[in-house]
């Protein structure tokens, strides 16, 4: 019996096989999260308006759906679910259901970056009178009640969109 193989031992070869092939599917899709959510965009310091042969008019502008949670409890206006618009070199976050903005920065005061792969939030933004706020954002409607890995993956896209936006209308992008 020194070659053949029992019918024990053939089950444990199956199992074990199997096994291994679940830990490198797992293995893969961890890495591929991570690969997606790895900053796709240098440090870079401001604009100015004019460099690169880009008029001040042509400052970029934008609107995105977003979620934006505040750090800290003096921000609570400014937490919640609506829209950020860029517009002349100006952020602003329209909440839902409002028609005028709660808070109106020059992108030039605002420092942004990502997050790492698994946070809540696909952003940070720091801006000194206001403080951090944590964002994601997205050009299709953002879910409220449950999150959604799929979606997540192409509202990554649309966060490096943004991040290229306000870098051109002034901002500090950080890693």
């Amino acid at each position: 019996m020194g070659g053949d193989l029992s019918i024990p031992d053939a089950a444990t070869l199956v199992v074990s096989l199997v096994a291994v092939a679940m830990a490198a599917l797992l293995g893969f899709g961890l890495y591929s999260l991570v690969r997606v959510r790895h900053p796709r965009m240098p440090v870079l310091p401001p604009a100015p308006p004019g460099e690169l042969g880009v008029s001040a008019s042509a400052v970029p502008a934008g609107e995105w759906n977003a979620k934006v949670d505040a750090a800290t409890d003096g921000l609570r206006p400014l937490s919640g679910f609506g829209r950020l618009r860029l517009t002349e070199g100006v952020l602003m976050f329209v909440p839902d259901g409002s028609a005028a903005a709660v808070c109106q920065v020059p992108a030039r005061e605002i420092r942004a970056g990502l997050h790492p792969a698994l946070a809540r939030a696909q952003l940070w933004l720091i801006e000194p009178a206001v403080g951090q706020l944590d964002v994601s954002v997205s050009r299709k409607h953002l879910n409220r009640l449950a999150e959604n890995d799929l979606k997540r993956l192409r509202e990554n896209r649309y966060a490096d969109e943004f991040r290229y936006a306000l870098h051109g209308a002034g901002a500090t992008i950080e890693r």
